[in-house]
């Protein structure tokens, strides 16, 4: 894998809006930063310390700044991810990461919006249309007969977080919500109580990683 230089990164990725993340950011981690990939994504090399932003060559300021913020929850010491342990299938993985995914956006969207970038310039790259709603009851249906009460609630929550990310964003989310509410009342509770500790986590803790397993157990088991 091949690196863009420090004078590429800083022409190509660094305004006036972010540099002041990034001096922060590489004096915290090790960063090297690709051009070859299809999506912006961080790629941990090292628990501590190593990590990899893969881009591509239409350089986008608004998309490297979003990684950025990423890397910076990681920097309070924050790693949504790391509350799950294992999985015993790749679709259970896929669903609570994505869980993580959204959390992490909806901590960090604010920050983007003051930093001055456009909001619909946030995810541009993850082609970000709405959840097709006949998707997620075809996703519901399939859950709901194989009935087991824990990978419902990890559907329902991966769903509702989905939702609940692009609403935040901007988009209306308000018919799928409400069919959430329709079909499964009790756990759209339970997520919107999830998110409304979510919002209020203090990001500034020095146990944040602990304050955040506790939360999510609340809700979600450690394995799947």
């Amino acid at each position: 894998m091949s690196f863009l230089t420090e004078e590429d990164i800083r022409q190509y990725f660094i305004d006036d809006r972010n540099y002041a993340l990034w001096e922060s950011m590489v004096n915290q981690f090790r960063i090297g930063v690709n051009d070859d990939y299809k999506i912006y994504q961080l790629d941990y090399q090292d628990e501590n310390s190593d990590v990899y932003i893969l881009t591509d060559k239409m350089y986008n300021k608004s998309l490297f700044t979003h990684e950025l913020l990423h890397l910076k929850l990681r920097s309070k010491g924050l790693n949504t991810a790391a509350y799950f342990e294992t999985f015993s299938q790749d679709v259970f993985r896929f669903s609570a990461l994505t869980i993580c995914n959204c959390i992490e956006h909806v901590l960090f969207f604010d920050d983007f919006v003051e930093m001055g970038y456009p909001e619909e310039t946030f995810v541009m790259d993850y082609n970000n249309q709405e959840y097709n709603i006949n998707e997620a009851i075809k996703i519901y249906s399939d859950v709901k007969a194989l009935d087991d009460q824990a990978i419902l609630k990890l559907v329902i929550f991966y769903l509702y977080w989905t939702f609940k990310n692009e609403e935040y964003m901007g988009i209306d989310r308000t018919l799928s919500l409400n069919w959430l509410k329709k079909v499964e009342s009790k756990l759209l509770t339970s997520c919107n109580k999830m998110y409304e500790e979510i919002i209020s986590l203090d990001l500034e803790s020095a146990d944040v990683q602990n304050r955040f397993n506790v939360l999510i157990s609340k809700y979600l088991r450690r394995r799947y």
